[in-house]
């Protein structure tokens, strides 16, 4: 069942989604950039981040797909 109408839960817009995943990316690098990180130090910042962006895409995906379904008329 589908409906218009807003839910309790909102989903974070595309613009927050982006600003996230950009300072996620922007911490990554700084961390990179130090000489002497750990790799298993960056690993689970890298993790976050890669994550963050599959979670992002599917995301958006799975809208597209919603919305090419959800054709009927109420």
């Amino acid at each position: 069942m589908f409906t218009d109408k807003p839910s309790l839960h909102s989903e974070p817009s595309e613009t927050e989604n982006a600003s996230r995943l950009s300072l996620l990316k922007q911490q990554l690098d700084e961390r990179l950039a130090l000489p002497r990180t750990s790799g298993w130090r960056i690993l689970p910042l890298e993790w976050r981040y890669d994550f963050a962006l599959l979670f992002d895409q599917a995301r958006g995906w799975i809208t597209y797909i919603d919305r090419s379904y959800n054709t009927r008329s109420n």
